[in-house]
C-alpha cells in the first residue's frame, strides 16, 4: 500500500508533454510523448521555417528541450562543443541519423544531457545534481508514434 501511494505521489509531480514533427524528406507525421517535472515555463521556439523547439525552464535555471533542428542543438550547444569528443559524436550521429546520447557537467559543476534519437534532439542543461535522476527520468520517458 505504501508502495502505491508514492507512486501516485510521484506522477503528480511530473506533467505530459506532446512535440509533433514533420519530416520533409519521409513525408511522415512524427509525435514525441514525454514526461517532465512540473512548475516550468514554456517557451516555443521557431529556429527556422522547418526547426521548432519547446523549452521548458525552471526556477533553479535548468532546463529541458526537445527539437528537431538538425546537427547539434543550439540550446545546448555551448555544453557539446566544450568536449571535442562529444561534437564528434554529434556529428557522426547527424551524420548516420542514428541515436546518440552525449552528457556530462559544464564549468559550474551542473549537469547537461542531449540525446538525438533520428530525427530531433532531446536533452537537458544547467541541472544541479539534487535533480538529476528526475530529469534522467523525463529524457528515458520518451516514446515516439
Amino acid at each position: 500500500m505504501l508502495f502505491l501511494v508514492a507512486s501516485c505521489s510521484s506522477q503528480k509531480e511530473f506533467a505530459k508533454i506532446k512535440f509533433k514533427d514533420f519530416d520533409v524528406e519521409t513525408q511522415k507525421d512524427y509525435v514525441y510523448r514525454f514526461v517532465i517535472p512540473k512548475d516550468y515555463e514554456e517557451n516555443n521556439l521557431k529556429r527556422s521555417l522547418e526547426s521548432e523547439e519547446k523549452q521548458f525552464t525552471y526556477a533553479d535555471a535548468s532546463m529541458i528541450y526537445i527539437t528537431n533542428e538538425k546537427g547539434t542543438p543550439v540550446t545546448n550547444y555551448k555544453n557539446i562543443d566544450s568536449d571535442s569528443i562529444a561534437i564528434q559524436k554529434s556529428f557522426l550521429a547527424l551524420m548516420e541519423n542514428d541515436t546518440l546520447t552525449l552528457q556530462g557537467k559544464d564549468k559550474l559543476g551542473r549537469y547537461w544531457k542531449n540525446k538525438k534519437l533520428k530525427e530531433i534532439s532531446i536533452g537537458y542543461l544547467n541541472v544541479p545534481e539534487s535533480r538529476k535522476a528526475a530529469f534522467d527520468k523525463a529524457i528515458s520517458s520518451i516514446k515516439i508514434k
